[in-house]
């Protein structure tokens, strides 16, 4: 491989999306062994795959390993996509950045790569504006860079761009709506419903006529002091999100009990002509 490209989405959607924008340019899923992966990131996954100390380990920490969610290629470039999640994970995300830098600098091994010497990396963000807005998200991914890079590493100001940082380039796309802010789903939304208005609208009148806001809170089932169970509604409402349960609705239409990521990845509300005729997609695409 000539090039090795890191995709650190927030969630499973987003890595359903790119996976998807992906196969329009004929990316394949690449269904490889540990030990088929081009040395070093193979050796690193097989690291992470058996940690030290693994008995001591949490199902939690466990989940929080530098695994990809997914991997696909095409001709010499290789695509790793992570579920990195938000805020909270800036730790794991700066382990991998420093480890794949230390990979592409000069003194890395002696060892050839599997697939040639003289590999390239490039590490890709790709997160929603939310409520923040792009140039915030781009500032707090320019200051993740300065802290592996140093603090006179140029900031990505601009949306969709690549810059490059000791010997990888690094680059971000913040998915937003017009308004420079929103979440994915402001883009997803448009070109999933084209063609399938009666769908979604129908959807529409489903949600509107059934989400009932006093039913958020999660119902638990807990123990008693003496042991026998009870129900319990939380007192914190969950976030509901109208978005998410359209495309969750329209997708059980195609694919029964999938979730949205499924439903994204899979579905016939997002095809092949939608995608290459969105400069959005074509704006994604052109970073790898």
């Amino acid at each position: 491989m000539k090039e090795i490209v890191l995709s650190l989405c927030e969630g499973p959607h987003d890595v359903a999306f790119i996976y998807r924008t992906l196969r329009s340019r004929g990316y394949t899923h690449f269904n490889k062994r540990l030990e088929e992966y081009p040395f070093p990131i193979g050796d690193f996954f097989k690291k992470e795959a058996h940690k030290e100390n693994l008995e001591q380990l949490t199902l939690e920490e466990l989940r929080q390993g530098l695994l990809p969610s997914t991997a696909m290629a095409c001709d010499e470039s290789l695509v790793l996509l992570y579920a990195l999640g938000g805020d909270t994970r800036k730790s794991q995300r700066k382990r991998l950045i420093q480890t794949i830098h230390s990979f592409s600098s000069d003194g890395c091994d002696s060892k050839e790569f599997t697939f040639g010497y003289g590999t390239s990396y490039k590490v890709l963000y790709f997160y929603d504006a939310d409520k923040k807005g792009v140039e915030a998200r781009l500032k707090e991914i320019s200051k993740e860079i300065s802290d592996i890079f140093g603090p006179d590493s140029l900031p990505i100001s601009t949306n969709g761009i690549c810059r490059t940082y000791g010997s990888i380039t690094i680059g971000a796309y913040i998915f937003a709506g017009e308004d420079g802010k929103g979440t994915l789903e402001n883009i997803l939304l448009p070109l999933m419903k084209c063609e399938n208005e009666d769908i979604f609208n129908a959807a529409e009148i489903y949600i509107n006529n059934h989400h009932d806001p006093t039913r958020m809170s999660r119902l638990k089932i807990e123990m008693r002091a003496d042991g026998s169970p009870e129900e319990k509604r939380e007192t914190k409402k969950g976030k509901f999100d109208r978005s998410k349960s359209l495309i969750g609705i329209v997708g059980q239409l195609q694919n029964p009990g999938a979730t949205n990521q499924v439903t994204i990845q899979h579905s016939d509300y997002l095809t092949l002509k939608k995608i290459q005729d969105s400069n959005i997609c074509n704006d994604i695409l052109n970073m790898f």
